[in-house]
């Protein structure tokens, strides 16, 4: 009696491991398929952002990193920020901390977007909001000395600016890069 169990307990281990096996292998096809249909530039008609489950999903996954961002946004200053604005304004913007390390009139290098004056060094740091595709510009013209700037901090949705990162600067218009960000869902 004690041989037959030991079989029937054997058979019932092979019979779990397999169904685990197939499990797992189903799970990993199913997450292929929803990655491919979500990054489909085709199925643009899709809306997959925009059922209720998803949606959902996406604002919890994300609410926590921007819960430190959330006072640095102009655009949630007005009305109480809930977790839809806070999805939409993550998409849209991302913040780079910029810092001199060897000037002592920082103040004279003004920073631009899209060629619009942003402001100016305070403490050798300037904190910019920037969207896709905007275009980050150093003026030093009226330091005749060069300055090297450090990207000190940013957002984790900026795409091709590394924290640590530096630039050289000299008496000129310095363009950094153009801004990319991640694509978010």
């Amino acid at each position: 009696m004690s041989r037959g169990f030991y079989e029937f307990i054997l058979k019932l281990v092979e019979k779990i491991e397999s169904l685990l096996i197939k499990g797992t292998i189903a799970l990993i096809i199913l997450l292929i398929t929803v990655q491919v249909a979500l990054n489909d530039p085709i199925n643009t008609d899709l809306q997959l952002k925009q059922l209720p489950l998803v949606k959902k999903t996406l604002t919890y996954l994300k609410l926590d990193k921007l819960k430190n961002y959330v006072k640095d946004f102009k655009a949630t200053e007005s009305k109480p920020a809930n977790q839809a604005n806070l999805a939409v304004i993550a998409e849209q913007q991302g913040i780079i901390e910029l810092k001199i390390l060897n000037s002592n009139n920082a103040s004279q290098v003004k920073v631009l977007v899209n060629n619009q004056v942003r402001g100016t060094f305070k403490d050798d740091r300037f904190r910019l909001r920037v969207k896709n595709g905007d275009e980050i510009i150093l003026d030093s013209k009226m330091i005749n000395k060069g300055l090297w700037v450090k990207v000190t901090n940013l957002s984790d949705n900026i795409q091709n600016f590394q924290e640590g990162e530096q630039f050289w600067v000299k008496n000129n218009l310095k363009q950094l890069r153009r801004v990319e960000l991640y694509k978010r869902y």
